[in-house]
């Protein structure tokens, strides 16, 4: 029923599973992609818990994990000097020129599994990606994207095309359309040989910034119609942190509860803990729920845990644990699985261990930590389209907001009053890519952040 085209930007939007007893990690994974990828594309205030940067920043370049024998490994380049490693397991893809997977098989060898090749435009857009598959030695051309924008370098239209019998054959497009800079509509078509055909259809709606309803439908060639598929709520915080996602679905003619996520934050605003629930018998079940334990930036556990329904509490399943270096990036993580009493870490084929390596990056803007006389700076959306928020909880003197691109030259400038708690920044006409807010007073004092605009 409906056609999936995986692609750098597609929203896939999951399902909520509401019939296990216990939640696999595999589940477990898809659901938190799914969420985050939807969330990450057109709601910015979503946090993503990055950690500070500095002035020496490190790249990844090299993943490697031992899997029960078997070694997978994630090589990446770079294109000019962009790209570095900012997020707790993230990577700021936008700078990677490719990618490229092999994996080690004891009775096999080395196998060169799949690379994708990206180009980009002077403003550090993506123009097309390639992804090829390996026979032995050789690539071969799989798949290839390619991208659009419009006048505000917002992604406009995207190509997808196979390699087949020497030549590109188009497969789909994806058309997006915006109001005020937010994403409103996203169209999935599908190429029948002729034309395109409509396929699946997500809009979206907001209160301020903040992504509040997405409704998923899917096309009915025989009565020519959109057919309500999925939908997605979401509320948040008074301070624009996200509190519940719901997942909804339609089978007959009114929306019916399927799934529910409710998250809480530390007072450093990292996520603290998430609860995963099921709709069952007209009232939320919980299914397991995801604890984060931190050691001050460093996201240093994740947990996951099911729900027992014989003592009605969260019993131990999964957790990652991660490990780091003098220069506040992971080296390993380990998944184990909790059985028979005791964290394992190769009980079956889920438990493995990530080796990660890297490589010096001189960023020409540093990253620091808030002063402590400022009593923290909330800066939202991030990403933005049109406006960035910056709030300062104690403010007792003149401050200077300046937006800094990667060179250090500054793009856009405000100014906070002393005694005035909040200020916002016109970035609409910056093109998209990274950018740094430098926030400096008349003592000396300053902090600077990374910023994103779409």
């Amino acid at each position: 029923m409906k056609k999936n085209i995986l692609i750098l930007l597609l929203v896939c939007i999951g399902a909520f599973e509401s019939s296990f007893a216990q939640i696999t990690i595999e589940q477990h994974q898809f659901m938190q992609a799914q969420q985050q990828r939807m969330l990450a594309k057109v709601n910015p205030t979503v946090p993503q818990n990055k950690r500070r940067t500095r002035g020496q920043d490190q790249r990844l370049i090299l993943r490697i994990r031992d899997r029960n024998g078997t070694t997978d490994s994630i090589k990446y380049a770079y294109a000019n000097s962009r790209g570095s490693y900012l997020g707790n397991m993230g990577l700021d893809i936008e700078g990677i020129e490719y990618e490229k997977i092999e994996r080690y098989f004891p009775k096999l060898g080395p196998s060169q599994s799949r690379k994708a090749v990206r180009t980009y435009d002077p403003n550090n857009l993506i123009l097309t990606q390639t992804d090829s598959v390996a026979l032995g030695t050789i690539w071969l051309a799989d798949k290839r994207q390619s991208f659009k924008y419009n006048s505000s370098n917002q992604v406009d239209t995207v190509f997808y095309e196979k390699y087949l019998s020497n030549q590109w054959l188009k497969e789909g497009r994806r058309f997006y359309t915006y109001n005020a800079g937010l994403l409103k509509t996203e169209i999935l078509q599908s190429w029948n040989g002729s034309v395109y055909e409509n396929s699946d259809m997500n809009e979206y709606d907001y209160v301020g910034n903040n992504l509040t309803e997405n409704v998923s439908s899917y096309w009915d060639q025989f009565g020519s119609t959109w057919i309500l598929g999925a939908r997605y709520l979401l509320t948040y915080y008074p301070n624009n942190y996200l509190q519940t996602f719901v997942t909804q679905y339609h089978p007959n003619t009114a929306w019916e509860n399927d799934g529910r996520s409710t998250y809480t934050y530390n007072n450093a605003n990292q996520i603290n803990d998430v609860v995963v629930d099921d709709w069952v018998a007209s009232a939320w079940s919980p299914v397991f729920n995801r604890e984060y334990v931190w050691s001050g930036l460093r996201l240093a556990k994740e947990s996951i845990n099911n729900w027992s329904s014989n003592t009605q509490s969260f019993d131990f399943n999964y957790r990652t644990i991660y490990t780091f270096g003098t220069h506040d990036y992971p080296l390993t993580s380990i998944l184990e699985q909790y059985s028979g009493g005791n964290w394992d870490y190769k009980p079956n084929s889920l438990g493995h261990k990530w080796f990660y390596f890297y490589e010096p990056y001189q960023s020409n803007v540093a990253v620091n930590d808030v002063p402590t006389n400022w009593g923290g700076v909330k800066i939202y959306p991030n990403p933005a389209h049109n406006n960035i928020i910056i709030e300062i909880i104690e403010n007792t003197s003149d401050k200077q907001l300046v937006v800094l691109d990667i060179l250090g030259t500054k793009v856009a400038s405000a100014i906070m009053n002393k005694f005035q708690n909040n200020a916002q920044i016109d970035v609409s006409q910056l093109a998209r890519g990274n950018y740094f807010l430098r926030i400096a007073d008349e003592t000396g004092a300053a902090y600077t952040h990374k910023l994103n605009k779409q």
